[in-house]
Parts: structure tokens; C-alpha cells; sequence
């Protein structure tokens, strides 16, 4: 009895982790942790390998306590009758874990635009005042553009700098986030925009590769991919606090989809997780 109380627990304590809301001042570690542990689809949901974890271990472990103790299993309703508080206990968990996985249903279901949806939510998600305004110099880079030009925030100064972060080999959030950032850059003017990808995996993005990673996104000659040698490449997503977890195996790289905004004076404004396209156009006028 104890074991099955210990997996519900556990099992709440690791969806509460994936799933629900992170207070505004949570250390960058817990954000870090959540994409490394489940990964992040374009949607904010955890990739296929994070819903095995989630669904799939639980099962399994349900299942080794059915094997281990299956007869034993059968007798909790007579046990439960004689010890009330254990009984009490059980149910209040069991209320608990039901309570926890409504929430996290409408968590899901607004996520993938369901029933849950609300004009409130969605408001919030184009509504630039409630998002935090950066006053500072944004972190200085200089990498090597699709065209082996070199590329820094200095030689765009005047104009708004949307700078991201992805790969060619990324087959969930990059190929979104260049199309929405394309959307952005096209509706502002190359005139008064520009955009950074600053690829993370320069391991295989190398420079020599970048043409070909322009062309598939269908890019711009105004928009910008960038990269160097492993070594520019880390110290400029290290200091853009960009959380990350690469594959040595596979090459792939598992991170979130973060948006640098930079006002013409070189001056960071805005960062955002998943930011729409409005959101996005709407920073960027207010800045420039």
C-alpha cells in the first residue's frame, strides 16, 4: 500500500514539474531542467520522448507492483476497512491526483487550441504590457552569416534586431520560428528589421552550410543565419543565457524557442518564450 502511495505521489510531483505554472522569479535552472527532462514542442508541451517519461515510466512501475504484489493487491479493499486512517489517506491522495490531472487536461487542451481556450488567454498571449521591459546593452556578438559576411549587432545599429536561436536538423520548433520570424521581418520592412538565427549546433551548421540552411527555411537575403566554430558559438549562446541540451549521439539539440528583441540603440527590450507573430510585430514598433 505504502509503494502505490509512493508512485501516485511521485507521479503527481513529476506532472506538477512538467506541466503547471512556474512562479515569474523561478531560477533558471527549473525552466533549463523542464526542457532537458521532456524537451518543448512549438506548442510549450513536452516532445514524444517527455509523454513516454510521463505516461509510459508510471505504467511501468504500476505494472512491477501488480507483478510483485498482485495478491497481495486484492486484499487492500478488506485492509482498507479495517485501517480508516489509511483509508483516509488514500482517498484524499487519490482526490488530490485527479484534481492535479484536470488541470494539467486544460493545460493541454489550451495548448493544442481546444475547448479551454479563453479570449482572456488569448488576449494575454498579444498583449505586450504584460511582459517585462528590458533597459540594457544586449550582449555583443559576431558571427559568420549564409553569405561569409561578418555579422555583428553593431552593423545593424538603427534598425529593430530580432535575434533566435535554432538548427537545420530540428524538425519541431526551428522551421516555425523562421517562418514566424520571416512574418515579423516582412511586416516591419527590411528598412527598420532584421533577424538573427544563430544556429545551435555549429557542429554541423558550419559556415560552409549555411547557405544551403538559408535556402531550406526560404529566407530573406535581409534575414540573417549564423554561425563559427563551436567554441564563438557556445560563448555567445552562454551569454545570451540560452538553455540547451545536445545529444552527443544523435546531434540534436533540445531548447525552447526564445526571441531576443533589441532596440535600434543596441539596447535589449524584450525576451519571449513561443511569442506569436503580433506579439512579436508589436515589440518591434514599439521600439524602433
Amino acid at each position: 500500500m505504502l509503494s502505490f502511495l509512493f508512485l501516485i505521489v511521485t507521479t503527481m510531483l513529476w506532472w506538477g514539474f512538467a506541466f503547471l505554472p512556474l512562479p515569474d522569479k523561478a531560477p533558471p535552472w527549473v525552466t533549463q531542467a523542464r526542457v532537458v527532462c521532456f524537451g518543448l514542442s512549438e506548442n510549450g508541451l513536452p516532445q514524444n520522448y517527455g509523454w513516454l517519461l510521463l505516461i509510459g515510466a508510471p505504467l511501468m512501475m504500476m505494472a512491477a507492483v501488480w507483478v510483485l504484489w498482485g495478491h497481495e493487491l486484492k486484499e487492500v479493499k478488506n485492509y482498507l476497512k479495517a485501517k480508516k486512517r489509511v483509508a483516509f489517506l488514500s482517498s484524499f491522495v487519490l482526490l488530490l491526483f485527479f484534481a492535479e490531472a484536470y488541470l494539467i487536461e486544460q493545460r493541454i487542451s489550451v495548448a493544442l487550441g481546444g475547448v479551454f481556450r479563453s479570449e482572456t488567454l488569448d488576449e494575454a498571449k498579444s498583449d505586450l504590457s504584460v511582459y517585462p521591459r528590458f533597459d540594457q546593452m544586449a550582449p555583443e556578438l559576431e558571427l559568420t552569416n549564409q553569405a561569409g559576411q561578418k555579422m555583428n549587432l553593431k552593423s545593424e545599429k538603427g534598425k529593430v534586431v530580432y535575434v533566435t536561436f535554432a538548427f537545420a536538423h530540428c524538425q519541431a520548433i526551428c522551421p516555425t520560428l523562421a517562418n514566424t520570424l520571416k512574418k515579423v521581418h516582412q511586416d516591419l520592412g527590411p528598412d527598420q528589421s532584421t533577424v538573427f538565427i544563430i544556429s545551435l549546433d555549429p557542429w554541423r551548421d558550419t559556415v560552409g552550410a549555411l547557405a544551403n540552411m538559408h535556402q531550406q527555411w526560404g529566407l530573406p537575403p535581409t534575414m540573417h543565419v549564423l554561425s563559427g566554430s563551436v567554441e564563438e558559438v557556445n560563448r555567445i549562446l552562454d551569454v545570451y543565457k540560452v538553455p540547451r541540451s545536445r545529444d552527443e549521439k544523435t546531434g540534436e539539440v533540445v531548447h525552447p524557442a526564445l526571441v531576443n528583441v533589441i532596440d535600434p540603440q543596441g539596447r535589449l527590450a524584450y525576451v519571449f518564450n513561443g511569442a506569436s507573430t503580433e506579439l512579436l510585430v508589436k515589440a518591434g514598433r514599439e521600439i524602433k
